[in-house]
């Protein structure tokens, strides 16, 4: 390919994204050693494009845009940007963000965060929290303010006692916030369960929490908006246990 040994930054992006994909990023800045294509063993109709990066070690990042009042910019606005830094589902569908929300305006009255690590051993959300708590809130009134909720849900498991004091104190003067604590049990984490055992009302068949008014969102992706917003970053790391 005519772009092999073309230089890079981290953080710069090195597809086009489309209707249902999000542009993919740089993780490091160095060389474009292969680029190469094969079918999607899923869907025979699609094709796979596979970077490999020669890294540099430099870590050089591109110049990134931060924003530091986002109520200046329209919701498609702050979507448009959202879906350029690559954000999608961190709680493991990889569902694009800027979809959810595009679909979510005017149609949501709840923005319910999902922080329920209900798999045996995975902490990476609580150490995401216990660590950001204060970009995670940020990261809340953003999607809020695109959608226009009237009320944020953050949803933790009763045994998480000292994120949950650490919490409560953070949101006691915030309107819109509540924290809701529940019982540590699989499979608590599928927002459709999770959207019944908090408001007691059932997803339809075939339909999505958007469809009832509730707009769920992994903890690691509201952080990951965030940082696409605020600092301008596109997501390329995450957190794992």
């Amino acid at each position: 390919s005519d772009n092999t040994n073309q230089e890079v930054l981290c953080g710069q992006p090195l597809t086009f994204g489309n209707d249902l994909i999000v542009p993919t990023h740089s993780p490091t800045s160095g060389w474009i050693e292969n680029i190469s294509f094969n079918s999607d063993s899923d869907n025979t109709n699609q094709e796979k494009i596979k970077i490999v990066i020669l890294s540099d070690h430099l870590n050089k990042w591109i110049r990134l845009k931060s924003i530091k009042n986002y109520k200046k910019y329209t919701p498609n606005s702050l979507i448009k940007i959202i879906y350029q830094s690559g954000v999608v589902g961190l709680g493991g569908a990889q569902f694009p963000s800027f979809k959810k929300l595009m679909l979510s305006i005017n149609k949501v009255h709840t923005l319910i965060v999902n922080a329920i690590e209900s798999e045996p051993c995975i902490t990476s959300d609580y150490c995401l929290m216990k660590n950001y708590i204060n970009e995670i809130l940020i990261g809340c009134e953003i999607v809020g303010w695109i959608s226009k909720v009237k009320e944020i849900l953050i949803v933790i498991q009763e045994d998480k006692t000292e994120l949950i004091l650490k919490i409560q104190e953070i949101i006691k003067n915030k309107k819109l916030f509540k924290l809701c604590i529940i019982k540590k049990k699989y499979p608590g984490g599928s927002s459709k369960i999770l959207v019944k055992s908090l408001t007691g009302k059932e997803i339809p068949y075939g339909k999505h929490s958007i469809d009832i008014g509730y707009l769920v969102f992994n903890v690691a992706t509201i952080y990951a908006i965030k940082r696409s917003i605020i600092n301008g970053e596109p997501l390329i790391k995450r957190i794992v246990t």
